[in-house]
């Protein structure tokens, strides 16, 4: 794999993890099949927390996994 391809990969990549955080950015308004409704609701109920809370929460610690991840891959 060249650099260029690599660069494009990783382009590719941040902009599929923009896109995400920018759909999911209003996460109130989402809705979830009645399986992840309910995972989500139970969850948010044992930490004290807003569905919504849970929800930018787990968003938050992927896009910070996949940031790492590309990090080390750098490395």
């Amino acid at each position: 794999m060249t650099d260029g391809a690599s660069g494009g990969e990783r382009k590719n990549a941040r902009l599929a993890d923009l896109r995400a955080a920018t759909m999911l950015r209003e996460t109130a308004y989402l809705s979830f099949d009645v399986a992840t409704e309910n995972a989500l609701l139970a969850i948010a109920t044992e930490m004290n927390m807003s569905r919504l809370d849970v929800i930018r929460m787990a968003l938050s610690d992927w896009l910070e996994s996949r940031n790492e991840s590309r990090m080390a891959a750098n490395e």
